[in-house]
């Protein structure tokens, strides 16, 4: 390879003399028209120097990626709508009997709606429940915290309870004594 890279300024001299050499027979009179020809040995400074781009790998690694995932999700699903409609029959108005009462699901015509209301998205039935429910443990905690004040405030006014965070404190040194040995040794008497 450097042998041919060396070759190369020298090849572009040859180059620009030989059409003036066809051109031309080779006397002196025409090697005089010509002129001097000057042929350089060494392409090693200058203007032809490589200039420095971002590299375009990792921007086409991810265009890549991103155009795959993109066809690995269209493709298929594309593929089931297409089936669906082509397949599928739609859903049609048609009498029950009286001891039959219909589910939330069969009230879509399009096959697909129906799929996603059937197995995806929650019946009304339990979201109604489940909002209801909610509803009621709201509703318990206002009560309990309405009859926490109504109890503080009886306390308040009377004064003649003592508080809910009252412990009995021992009034017989004996009994101190026991407290202080159970609570050093973790044991009973």
């Amino acid at each position: 390879m450097v042998v041919f890279s060396s070759l190369r300024p020298s090849t572009r001299g040859l180059m620009a003399v030989m059409p003036i050499l066809r051109r031309s027979p080779q006397t002196p009179s025409a090697i005089k028209q010509a002129g001097p020809v000057v042929l350089a040995t060494r392409g090693g400074g200058g203007g032809n120097a490589m200039k420095l781009k971002p590299g375009m790998y990792m921007d086409r690694l991810w265009r890549d990626g991103v155009h795959f995932f993109i066809l690995l999700g269209t493709i298929p699903v594309l593929t089931v709508i297409t089936l669906a409609n082509l397949v599928l029959p739609q859903g049609e108005l048609t009498d029950l009997p009286e001891d039959r009462v219909p589910q939330t699901w069969e009230y879509h015509q399009h096959p697909i709606t129906r799929f996603i209301a059937k197995h995806i998205v929650r019946s009304p039935e339990k979201l109604y429940e489940t909002n209801m429910a909610l509803v009621h443990i709201e509703e318990e905690k206002r009560r309990l915290r309405k009859l926490d004040a109504q109890v503080k405030r009886v306390m308040l006014n009377r004064q003649d309870i003592r508080g809910w965070y009252f412990f009995q404190g021992a009034t017989d040194s004996r009994q101190i004594s026991q407290d202080d040995y159970k609570e050093s040794k973790g044991t009973a008497w």
